[in-house]
């Protein structure tokens, strides 16, 4: 098992005014994945897909096939999530290379809205494959709010400033 972690790229609009609510996306290609790693792709192989920031909330993800997958592998299934954690709320068992163009994966609703405590990443595991995957490509996406804490307490001198 490697873990490819290149690929993973953080989204913008980290810095948005009040807690609006914004997507972070990434189109993994594994032809790129398998030159990052210096290898064929194995299964329970590990590809880092998005960045995410501490203390947001996942309010919803998915992926959506860009191209197909290519390559002999005729059961290459992913597990899209957070590894060492939640690691298939974004898809579980996606059947991506009977896969056509635009298919998209479903999340699992009962796991959403996910915080996320600490940065971390959304990974693509390659829970099950026989045969080889040359190519293909998957935009991952999140929609994510910030939550972390910015409220600050007011005290006398603030009070006597603002009356």
């Amino acid at each position: 098992m490697a873990t490819i972690t290149t690929l993973a790229r953080a989204g913008g609009a980290y810095a948005t005014a009040g807690r609006t609510p914004f997507v972070i996306d990434n189109v993994v290609d594994f032809a790129a994945a398998a030159t990052a790693k210096g290898s064929a792709l194995a299964a329970a192989d590990i590809i880092e897909a998005l960045n995410l920031p501490a203390k947001c909330q996942i309010l919803s993800c998915g992926a959506e096939v860009i191209t197909e997958h290519t390559g002999t592998s005729t059961d290459l299934t992913l597990d899209i999530g957070i590894t060492g954690g939640n690691t298939d709320f974004v898809a579980d068992g996606f059947d991506y290379d009977g896969a056509a163009v635009g298919a998209v994966t479903s999340p699992v609703v009962a796991e959403l809205p996910l915080y996320n405590g600490s940065a971390d990443t959304v990974d693509i595991l390659l829970a099950t494959m026989t045969g080889t995957t040359t190519g293909g490509k998957i935009r991952v996406w999140a929609c994510v709010v910030p939550v972390a804490g910015r409220a600050q307490e007011a005290n006398e001198v603030d009070r006597d400033v603002l009356a």
